[in-house]
C-alpha cells in the first residue's frame, strides 16, 4: 500500500508542479461584469428624521494587474491583484422620506480595489483550475445626473472575493464575485438641512469574467 501511495505522489508532482509553474508571473487582465450597490442614509432636522435609501445598478469595466502564484507549496498558491473600475448607465433609484421614490437612469462611477487570494492548483501539463477566495479594500464613487440636479455617492471598505481560474497556457479565464463584507458611504444628494449621516450599512455586489494574459 505504502508503494502505491509513494508511486502515485511521484506521478502526480510534476503535475503539480508544472501546472504551478505554468500560472506563475505578472498578467495584465480585462473583465466584464454587473454591479448592485446600496445606500441607507439619514438626517436629523429641527426634530424630525429624513431618510434616503439609494439603490443602484450599472455595468462595469475591469482594467487590473495581476501577479498569480507569488506563494506556491504543494498546490496552495498566493496571488494578489489591483483593479481599477468603471460604470456605465447607471441607475439609481432614490427612496426619500414621505415616501417619494425617483428613478435615474444616467450615470457613470469609477473605483478601485484590490486583493489578495488563496486557492489550490488543479490540472496537468497545459491547462488547469484553481478555485480561489480572496480578501482586500475597495471603493467606488457613484455618479448620478450632472449639473444641479446630480450628486455624488461613494462606498468603501473591506471586500470579500471568489472565483475559479482556468489557466490556458499563457491566458486565464476567471468568473468572479465580489460582495461587500465591512462598509461604509456617504451621498451629497440634499434630503434636508443637515448632513446625511450612514444610518446602515453599505452594500456592494459585482459579478462577472475576467480574462488575463501573461506578460
Amino acid at each position: 500500500m505504502k508503494k502505491k501511495i509513494m508511486l502515485f505522489a511521484v506521478i502526480l508532482m510534476p503535475v503539480l508542479v508544472f501546472s504551478q509553474t505554468a500560472r506563475k508571473g505578472w498578467y495584465g487582465s480585462l473583465g466584464l461584469g454587473y454591479g448592485s450597490y446600496k445606500l441607507d442614509l439619514y438626517n436629523y432636522n429641527s426634530g424630525s428624521d429624513s431618510y434616503a435609501d439609494q439603490s443602484f445598478s450599472q455595468p462595469l469595466i475591469r482594467l487590473g494587474v495581476e501577479k498569480k502564484s507569488i506563494i506556491n507549496k504543494g498546490g496552495f498558491v498566493l496571488d494578489a491583484d489591483a483593479e481599477l473600475t468603471g460604470g456605465f448607465g447607471l441607475k439609481t433609484r432614490s427612496t426619500l422620506s414621505g415616501p417619494t421614490t425617483k428613478n435615474e437612469n444616467k450615470g457613470w462611477s469609477l473605483g478601485i480595489n484590490g486583493l489578495v487570494k488563496a486557492g489550490y492548483v488543479l490540472g496537468k501539463e497545459s491547462t488547469s483550475i484553481t478555485p480561489l477566495i480572496g480578501l482586500g479594500p475597495h471603493f467606488i464613487s457613484l455618479q448620478t445626473g450632472s449639473g444641479d440636479e446630480g450628486f455624488s455617492n461613494k462606498i468603501y471598505g473591506l471586500q470579500g472575493f471568489i472565483g475559479i481560474d482556468f489557466n490556458l497556457s499563457k491566458i486565464t479565464m476567471t468568473p468572479n464575485m465580489h460582495v461587500g463584507i465591512a462598509n461604509w458611504g456617504s451621498s451629497d444628494r440634499w434630503i434636508g438641512s443637515a448632513d446625511n449621516a450612514q444610518n446602515g450599512q453599505p452594500s456592494m455586489f459585482e459579478a462577472g469574467i475576467n480574462v488575463a494574459v501573461r506578460l
